[in-house]
C-alpha cells in the first residue's frame, strides 16, 4: 500500500526445479502485492495540511516526537525533528510513546 514503492521482484524462482507449494506461495505473494498496490490511498504527506499532529515528550530520553495522523486514511507517521522525513508507524507506536515507552520501530529509527 506504500505510495513510495517503486519496485517488486521475486528472484531465484526456477519453474522446473520448484515444487507446487512454492509456486502457489509465489502466486499468493503476487496476489497480495497487487491487492495492496490497488488499495493505495495516495496520501503520503507532501505537506502537513491534511494531517493532525500529536506531540509526545519522552522525559527520560529528553525527546519530542511528532506523530502525524492522516485525515484521509487514518494512517500514522512520526518524525524526530522538523527536518526529517515522515516515517510510517502505527497508532500502537503512538500509544506506546504516550506511555513513555519506545516501540522497536522507534528505537530502530533512533539508532540510525
Amino acid at each position: 500500500m506504500s505510495d513510495k514503492l517503486t519496485a517488486f521482484g521475486i528472484t531465484g524462482f526456477d519453474l522446473a526445479a520448484t515444487d507446487s507449494q512454492t509456486a502457489q506461495s509465489i502466486a499468493q505473494m503476487i496476489w497480495y502485492f497487487l491487492d495492496g498496490f490497488c488499495s493505495r490511498k495516495q496520501d503520503y504527506p507532501v505537506s502537513t495540511s491534511n494531517l493532525v499532529q500529536y506531540v509526545v515528550h519522552l522525559k527520560e530520553q529528553d525527546l519530542h516526537l511528532a506523530f502525524w495522523k492522516s485525515l484521509k486514511s487514518g494512517r500514522w507517521w512520526f518524525q524526530l525533528n522538523e527536518h526529517q522525513n515522515l516515517i510510517p508507524c502505527s497508532y500502537q507506536d503512538y500509544k506506546q510513546a504516550s506511555r513513555g515507552e519506545l516501540s522497536d520501530r522507534l528505537l530502530n529509527t533512533l539508532e540510525r
